[in-house]
């Protein structure tokens, strides 16, 4: 019989557990993750009343009682519907051999004498389509969507919870609750490997690179990393973080984070990153994205392959991306990169 998640599942303790067992459970965990023992976790909060919760009704005969009423309901309606499904796949299956067995003989006669009567015309389309093929094949792929440097405003709004969902699939299990008090959810997390700087081809327009002492609105470099004063923050109502990592470089740089969810791609965020230093964009909205960015020392321009990033909500909570773009100098990233026209930054 399927099973649900229950009381039981977030003090991990057996169903007839007696009333010692589960109070252990309870110390030990609330012990482990109480939120003084985890100051720097938001979530600790959220766990812990999930474990409070558990044990007030675990801890009380009535309450407890009238949850397992509760999940054997649940679970004998999932069990039933399961049956009906599989009865009603049964029966379709079995009509439709009755009918092929039937048909069969029939309609490879009916196809075999129309392929005889059009057999010239059906030559003609695949000659045709052997070409279209041939020609696909030789041509190029396209290169990246049409930009604009104007922010194009997104309508996007956040995510919300789902709550009350009793379908297996829609329900966390309690390690993945407790796994968020020491690290977030991260559904992806990649670095990002540039073309290294000492293997691009210095051209006429390169080596008359001078470095600007203002950004291209006109405004001064900030003085520490963060987002250039003038340009406008957007895609900033989702719960996922993008972290430029610096760290491994000389020298510093101008990223945008843009957008590839519209008919053009566009930037959303524009920042200044010192030599040796990471900076998080918080709040980015879920999406596809690319990072573009120029070294400030030599003008040299790179873009990431695109990216996602995602936000998927479960019965009681949202799991969140919180990716690491590294920026390195050599060819050891796990992320492709591509050189970049002025045209496109």
């Amino acid at each position: 019989m399927n099973k649900i998640h229950t009381h039981y599942d977030n003090l991990k303790v057996a169903r007839n557990a007696p009333f010692e067992v589960i109070r252990s459970a309870y110390k030990a965990l609330s012990y482990k993750y109480h939120p003084d023992r985890n100051p720097n976790n938001p979530d600790a909060d959220r766990i812990m009343s999930i474990i409070n919760e558990s044990y007030v009704i675990l801890s009380d005969p009535e309450k407890r009682k009238q949850h397992d009423i509760w999940i054997e309901t649940q679970e004998q309606c999932i069990e039933n519907k399961k049956q009906t499904n599989e009865q009603y796949y049964h029966f379709n299956t079995e009509s439709d051999d009755i009918r092929k067995t039937k048909t069969h003989s029939s309609v490879i006669k009916i196809v075999f004498n129309h392929i005889i009567s059009y057999w010239l015309l059906y030559g003609v389309i695949i000659f045709f389509i052997w070409l279209f093929i041939d020609n696909s094949l030789s041509t190029p792929p396209k290169g990246p969507k049409p930009y604009s440097k104007d922010p194009i405003i997104s309508s996007q709004s956040p995510k919300t919870n789902q709550y009350g969902s009793t379908s297996p699939e829609d329900i966390p299990t309690f390690n993945d609750l407790f796994d968020a008090m020491n690290t977030k959810k991260v559904i992806q997390n990649k670095p990002i490997s540039p073309v290294p700087l000492n293997h691009v081809p210095i051209t006429s327009t390169q080596s008359k690179y001078i470095r600007s002492e203002n950004a291209p609105n006109g405004t001064p470099w900030p003085q520490i990393s963060s987002y250039i004063h003038g340009y406008k923050i957007l895609n900033n109502d989702g719960l996922s973080k993008v972290t430029i990592d610096n760290s491994q470089n000389n020298s510093d740089v101008f990223v945008k984070l843009v957008s590839l969810n519209g008919p053009k791609a566009y930037p959303v965020r524009n920042i200044f990153i010192l030599a040796y230093e990471k900076f998080t964009l918080d709040n980015v909205t879920a999406g596809k994205y690319d990072i573009r960015y120029r070294d400030l020392n030599s003008g040299h321009l790179a873009r990431s392959e695109s990216f996602d990033v995602d936000e998927i909500s479960t019965y009681n909570s949202i799991n969140y991306s919180d990716i690491t773009m590294t920026l390195y100098k050599v060819l050891d990233g796990n992320m492709e990169t591509y050189d970049l026209a002025e045209s496109e930054f």
